[in-house]
């Protein structure tokens, strides 16, 4: 787990935290076919380690944000970004239980989006990535 300050000169950008999910944790995805406590279960796993990672860096209380949740495959198949909403909402929910802001609504989010990266990275990996939106600050 991993989560940064990583700044930005470039105007309007705010500064920027980046937390890196453990590897091997299970995403809920849209297309899953499972049991509603099993799809709980993963939210929960994926919000409890976010929330850890937010906490432990001490983000600061932000008054808007813009949060993105990429994906980093293991390999060249073909994916839906679509199907990463659920690990996004989960992170999201988490980022509010961090007092990050108030609540995920557009009020306090600007944007909220998933994409999937063309670096491939073994074993795959998740970031979620928040950054102060104009007009946000402490």
């Amino acid at each position: 787990m991993k989560i940064s300050d990583t700044g930005s000169d470039a105007p309007g950008a705010g500064r920027s935290w980046e937390a890196i999910l453990p590897p091997g944790l299970k995403l809920p995805s849209l297309n899953d076919r499972v049991h509603w406590s099993a799809r709980n279960s993963m939210f929960q796993s994926v919000k409890k380690a976010a929330w850890a990672m937010i906490r432990n860096a001490r983000v600061p209380a932000l008054s808007r944000v813009t949060v993105l949740l990429v994906f980093d495959p293991p390999d060249r198949r073909r994916r839906d970004a679509d199907n990463l909403a659920g690990a996004l909402k989960a992170c999201c929910d988490a980022m509010v239980a961090a007092g990050v802001v108030p609540d995920d609504s557009s009020r306090y989010v600007a944007r909220a989006s998933c994409e999937i990266s063309e670096t491939i990275r073994p074993g795959g990996r998740v970031r979620f990535i928040i950054t102060e939106a104009p007009g946000g600050g402490s």
